[in-house]
């Protein structure tokens, strides 16, 4: 639950502007937060009418095998709890916001809520995460900028798995440079930024 205690810094220092509630499908009640149990109360049932950020947690459990403990199975029953058409009504509504920590955007991608829209997850459920439809959004890893000069690591899984690395110089909104993918030769890169539209 850390991304509670964020968001809970953040509605004390707002002067108000903001209201922090840890909410379930089903209302008040205790929630089990990682691998040791941790018992936190919920102090309401989720209301996408009255929300305008739903912040969906993933899940703490094995990572191997479909046990009742495993990280699939408590996604899955999860899933199966009201919680789905919950967030489905949400993202009807405009000016809300859905985010996922983890695991959580695997649970809106297994109950089909994420199809053709970016998501990202754990390393581990990548893979689930692009069979259900969703568009796989690649992180950046030690990205660094020296000057105009900008470098990253990706792991990429469509078409195939491939790590790369970029080193790009950056000119105005003008980008060009190298991806290598192992001991295949480089590809000249090149990119433009665009206006964004919503």
């Amino acid at each position: 639950m850390e991304s509670q205690e964020v968001f809970c810094a953040a509605e004390m220092y707002s002067g108000g502007a903001l209201s922090v509630e840890l909410v379930t499908a089903e209302g008040a009640r205790l929630v089990s937060s990682g691998i040791n149990g941790l018992k936190i109360p919920a102090n309401g049932r989720l209301n996408p009418e009255r929300a305008q950020l739903i912040l969906v947690p993933g899940a703490s459990g094995e990572i191997t095998g479909n046990g009742p403990h495993s990280v699939p199975a408590i996604l899955r029953r999860a899933m199966e709890t009201e919680l789905t058409n919950l967030v489905r009504q949400a993202l009807g509504k405009p000016g809300l916001t859905i985010a996922t920590v983890c695991g959580g955007s695997l649970l809106l991608a297994m109950a089909g809520l994420l199809e053709g829209r970016h998501a990202v997850t754990n390393h581990l459920g990548m893979d689930v995460l692009g069979a259900t439809g969703a568009i796989e959004v690649v992180e950046f890893v030690d990205a660094a900028i020296d000057g105009n000069r900008l470098t990253w690591f990706q792991r990429i899984t469509k078409p195939m798995r491939l790590n790369l690395n970029f080193e790009v110089t950056v000119n105005g909104n003008r980008m060009t440079g190298i991806a290598k993918a192992g001991l295949l030769p480089a590809s000249k890169i090149m990119g433009e930024r665009v206006a964004e539209t919503n």
